[in-house]
């Protein structure tokens, strides 16, 4: 978003800024869902079989936000809770009636007047004042506004143009997409870009056959009366900045290559970034010399039974000293045996869980992320047994302790 904001928005390459656009919101869409589903994690991997509805979305929905925001966590917690869940399919599913009910609402105006056919567009004449619009091949007049033969042609030119590059279809797809992301405020950015990006490129075909002069006349004629959302609107209140782009000199093309450049060089910063650990900068690093064979994480083995079994090969985890619960593995194990309380065919339907337990400086549990996604019932009984836990021994350096985590792997067997 940042380069078309700076650069790319300022140029006539409106192609290149509409197709920038939808790749930017359908991309980021898609890495937060991959994201969620966990694959981007090679060390998870879903089974779709076992997997709920709600509980995928709900991963989707989390992983959308934090891709977005870079929470680390925050949004988790924030979005995981059955209060925001709740609240979210209210007004998601309220905002998918209003969209159908704006679909119905075109349709009306069709069935209930007059309509005809000219240069492959339908003319509706509709009996409200109302600034002329369109929704795909559908335009909307107004009877109380009679046109003559010339600024109806050009504005049969105008609609035409959004006709045949698909821009209802954008409209559509953002007005979806808004429905079920209504809670990042970006949605709203691309949403609004592209309706004015919508108007610039119908006025760059017009004004290759229309003059200037006598093209902005008609828009300014066309101001009053409100349209339809959901639709193009002939004369909006962007006028100014369509003024100014119909006079604007056409961008070189060699700015154009330049723009394209900027890739390579995030890509390089990216990379430069990670390797230098810029995003640390201005931290206090903790770096503790531990030895290898001491940073290690254990995997406990969960009988049908109720029985925990703790896994004696030992595996690297870290570069950091992991946090420990207090009596050792031994008192970790009869805590979860005595303490996490489900059925049998639960355990039997689930299969390896990861959970990663964050830890505050003084070694409470203050977030649990499942890694896999796992029943909902499943995840209630660990979040319980998890957030009850006594508090561990952090990193302590130099007498002040950090913030920790662990990866906590738990098999249910046959």
């Amino acid at each position: 978003m940042i380069p078309y904001v700076i650069w790319l928005k300022h140029t006539s390459f409106y192609i290149a800024q509409r197709s920038y656009l939808l790749a930017s919101v359908f991309s980021g869409l898609i890495l937060g869902t991959l994201k969620a589903s966990g694959f981007s994690d090679n060390s998870s991997v879903i089974n779709s079989g076992n997997n709920n509805f709600v509980s995928s979305y709900k991963d989707i929905i989390i992983g959308s936000a934090n891709t977005a925001f870079d929470s680390n966590g925050f949004i988790s917690e924030l979005l995981s809770s059955p209060l925001f869940m709740t609240l979210y399919f209210i007004i998601s599913i309220t905002l998918v009636v209003l969209l159908i009910y704006k679909v119905m609402e075109l349709v009306a105006i069709v069935r209930g007047n007059n309509s005809t056919s000219i240069h492959g567009m339908t003319v509706v004449e509709s009996p409200q004042l109302h600034t002329p619009f369109s929704f795909f091949h559908l335009i909307f007049l107004s009877k109380e506004r009679q046109l003559d033969g010339s600024d109806l042609q050009t504005i049969i030119k105008h609609e035409a143009v959004h006709t045949k590059q698909l821009h209802s279809l954008d409209i559509v797809l953002t007005e979806i997409l808004l429905t079920f992301t209504w809670f990042l405020p970006v949605i709203l950015f691309y949403k609004r870009e592209l309706n004015i990006l919508h108007e610039f490129i119908a006025d760059s075909e017009v004004i290759k056959e229309v003059p200037t002069q006598e093209y902005g006349l008609l828009l300014l004629a066309q101001v009053m009366g409100v349209g339809k959302s959901l639709t193009h609107n002939f004369a909006k209140s962007e006028l100014k900045s369509r003024f100014l782009r119909m006079n604007q000199a056409p961008t070189s093309r060699w700015q154009l290559a330049g723009f394209v450049s900027i890739f390579p060089l995030l890509f390089f910063c990216n990379n430069l970034i990670s390797y230098l650990n810029l995003k640390n900068l201005g931290r206090e690093p903790l770096i503790i010399n531990t030895p290898k064979e001491e940073i290690t994480s254990r995997e406990i083995y969960v009988t049908p039974e109720g029985q925990l079994k703790v896994v004696e090969n030992e595996t690297a985890s870290g570069n950091y000293s992991a946090p420990q619960y207090p009596g050792g593995q031994d008192a970790l194990r009869k805590f979860l045996v005595d303490n996490l309380k489900v059925d049998n065919e639960l355990k039997k339907g689930s299969e390896k869980i990861i959970a990663r337990l964050n830890f505050d400086e003084n070694g409470k549990v203050e977030l649990v992320t499942y890694l896999r996604a796992i029943h909902p019932e499943m995840a209630k009984a660990l979040d319980k047994v998890f957030y009850n836990m006594p508090a561990w021994t952090v990193p302590v350096v130099n007498g002040k302790r950090y913030r920790s985590q662990i990866h906590l792997p738990i098999v249910f067997g046959e």
